[in-house]
């Protein structure tokens, strides 16, 4: 799995944060939230026609829009793409403990 591309992206958008540069599409999501927040809503219906109509090609691109889109969320919100992470990781190990994995 390629994980390192979301690390190099979770770096980008939180370079972009702290540096921004003038018509970075990322810099204008993470100035206006409502903007952003319209656009992961619009993302996740995307996400959800494409499955029901389109081929995994789409589905695909749908959600690394999606996942984009969340990770500038995040930043937005001073949150941390690697907190969720582990917050992920957390609830598989309490998942594997109730199962007897």
């Amino acid at each position: 799995m390629k994980t390192k591309v979301l690390e190099k992206l979770w770096v980008i958008i939180e370079d972009r944060k702290k540096n921004p540069i003038e018509g970075s599409y990322t810099c204008k999501m993470l100035k206006d939230k409502k903007k952003l927040e319209k656009k992961i809503l619009e993302e996740c219906r995307e996400l959800l026609k494409s499955g029901k109509a389109k081929g995994k090609d789409s589905v695909e691109w749908e959600t690394a829009d999606l996942i984009y889109h969340m990770m500038i969320y995040l930043a937005a919100r001073d949150a941390k793409f690697n907190d969720v992470l582990v917050e992920l990781e957390g609830r598989m190990k309490k998942h594997s403990k109730q199962k007897g994995h």
